[in-house]
């Protein structure tokens, strides 16, 4: 059952759309991140008591289809690694569950709807909880799996439904981890593939605090997105 706010709950106006509506406008979204391929340009970084620097810097592309997302072609300075081969902190893909584990939660938080400072849009809010037991979201570290307990946010436009943003902040870890948090942030924006207009993932921030005031991060910026089931092939070029 979907819970929704009401101007009497929050002070202020209703949404012009239903919860119905916006749960089917979200799953739009999803359906839309089928058979899409996109390049990415991933950037690494580290702090170390406050002193930042940046690590390295990755070029992929990403073939979301049917639900999964698979990394491709993960290059830096003209040679080809598989994730495995990268060190640290380390986030790929999973868009597409970011965006249904997300998605799940509407059917069961609450909405409120915020409005927007001066020119800015109004938008949707919903705040939800996800403990470690429903094995939605873990890291790896070394040979150890540790799945996490979370909480989320996803916001989308008052007006339209679209998903604008969506964030993820973990409670600490156990103390064998020496992780305190981890942070996961993807933002969507519209975007052209296949000669129509897409909601698209534009922007992703993945961070990983440590325990000993060390901070690691990466973020990832999308372009030149395509319809991946339209085409025979897909090759990105050095």
């Amino acid at each position: 059952m979907s819970a929704w706010c009401t101007p009497s709950a929050y002070g202020l106006s209703l949404s012009p759309l239903s919860p119905n509506e916006l749960c089917a406008r979200v799953d739009n979204q999803i359906a839309a991140l089928s058979n899409i391929v996109m390049r990415e340009e991933i950037s690494r970084y580290e702090s170390i008591h406050g002193r930042k620097s940046k690590i390295d810097e990755f070029d992929a592309s990403v073939e979301m289809s049917d639900g999964v997302d698979t990394v491709e072609s993960i290059r830096h300075n003209g040679r080809t690694y598989s994730s495995a081969q990268i060190p640290g902190a380390w986030a790929f893909g999973d868009f597409s569950a970011v965006l249904r584990i997300s998605r799940e939660a509407l059917d069961c938080q609450s909405v409120r709807l915020l409005h927007g400072l001066g020119s800015e849009p109004d938008v949707l809010v919903a705040a939800f909880h996800y403990p470690a037991s429903s094995g939605r979201w873990y890291v790896k570290l070394g040979s150890h799996t540790w799945w996490l307990d979370f909480q989320g946010e996803i916001r989308m436009s008052a007006t339209t439904g679209d998903v604008l943003d969506i964030s993820w902040t973990s409670a600490p870890l156990a103390a064998g981890a020496d992780i305190r948090q981890v942070q996961r942030t993807v933002r969507f924006a519209p975007a052209e593939a296949g000669g129509e207009m897409w909601v698209l993932p534009e922007y992703a921030e993945y961070r990983v605090i440590h325990s000993n005031d060390r901070v690691e991060w990466n973020t990832t910026r999308f372009y030149d997105p395509a319809r991946y089931g339209s085409l025979s092939s897909v090759k990105f070029g050095d």
